[in-house]
């Protein structure tokens, strides 16, 4: 029970940050590009530089395990 409630839990920081990124950047040609537009634009760049690291580390994990 406890496993279906992380997987309903999981998500929501990024939701938020989707629909800002809608509201923030509509006329985007690819929407996939506007969580790195509210990334660079509107966080400090300690906090950016710190997503850029944790995405570079889930890009290593998952070629590892590939």
């Amino acid at each position: 029970m406890v496993q279906h409630r992380a997987l309903c839990i999981r998500p929501w920081p990024w939701i938020p940050r989707r629909l800002a990124s809608l509201i923030l950047f509509p006329n985007l040609k690819d929407p996939e590009t506007g969580y790195i537009r509210v990334m660079i634009d509107y966080l400090p760049s300690s906090f950016a530089r710190a997503h850029v690291a944790a995405f570079a580390a889930a890009f290593m994990s998952t070629i590892a395990t590939s």
